[in-house]
């Protein structure tokens, strides 16, 4: 008999320059890779971990706003398929850019840094869509302490 805990599993995808024009195929490769090395059929979480900027920059695999249309898609055929149950992006890039983002919606989490020393992911950037902020790096990586617990 198999015991399993009721536990939350997330992962992510950064897609490289090279897989920019073919975003569509790419990020379910990557999930596929993913849940080869789980274990797994199916994940709770997948996350877009590429960083943003107001124009694509592939030099810096930045994508740009544009891109989140191809992005959503491929991240709503997947659910469609039962590989997901949520996804969203790691909030990282320029602040104009992420806020074209956030306006786009289409995802379920932004993952923000939030601490501190920076505590501006918790800011509201426009008005309230039902997207869960999942703060990272609460103690700024040890520069104000140690966390025994991650939030």
């Amino acid at each position: 008999r198999e015991l399993r805990a009721e536990v939350v599993v997330g992962t992510k995808v950064r897609l490289a320059a090279e897989e920019f024009d073919h975003i569509d195929t790419a990020i379910p490769a990557s999930l596929e890779a993913s849940l080869r090395r789980l274990g797994r059929d199916s994940v709770d979480l997948f996350q877009l971990h590429n960083v943003f900027a107001t124009r694509r920059r592939p030099d810096q695999a930045m994508l740009a706003p544009e891109d989140l249309p191809a992005v959503i898609h491929a991240f709503e055929t997947l659910h469609q398929q039962g590989k997901i149950r949520w996804w969203g992006i790691t909030a990282l890039g320029e602040t104009d850019a992420l806020h074209r983002v956030v306006a786009t919606g289409g995802f379920h989490t932004l993952q923000t840094v939030y601490n501190l020393l920076n505590p501006s992911g918790g800011h509201r950037v426009g008005p309230a869509c039902g997207v869960c902020s999942r703060p990272t790096v609460p103690c700024k990586r040890g520069v104000i302490g140690t966390c025994s617990k991650v939030l």
